[in-house]
């Protein structure tokens, strides 16, 4: 199973809606100038949500890959992604879950 879509996100922000179940396969980071970017993924819809990984670029100014491997990691309740000032953006690569018909 291939992933299906990706979304760029700026800020602290859910992937594909509130509350949705997704699969994430990767993420890319875009580290600003400051250092390298932490981004922290959260099974849930908002800041409250249950960190499940955290994923930190290495150095700043540099855009990173992170696969998450080839059956990715499942959010059942969403994925909700906090990021901090070190992140410029991120792109998250995931698919919904087969089993949601929202």
């Amino acid at each position: 199973m291939q992933p299906a879509a990706f979304e760029v996100l700026g800020s602290d922000d859910v992937v594909d809606g509130a509350g949705i179940p997704v699969i994430v396969y990767g993420i890319n980071i875009l580290s600003s100038e400051g250092g390298g970017g932490l981004a922290v993924l959260g099974d849930g819809e908002d800041s409250g949500a249950s960190a499940i990984i955290s994923i930190h670029g290495s150095e700043a100014s540099i855009d990173e890959y992170f696969h998450l491997g080839d059956r990715g990691i499942f959010f059942p309740n969403g994925c909700y992604v906090d990021i901090d000032d070190n992140v410029s953006s991120c792109t998250v690569v995931y698919r919904r879950y087969d089993g949601y018909t929202g």
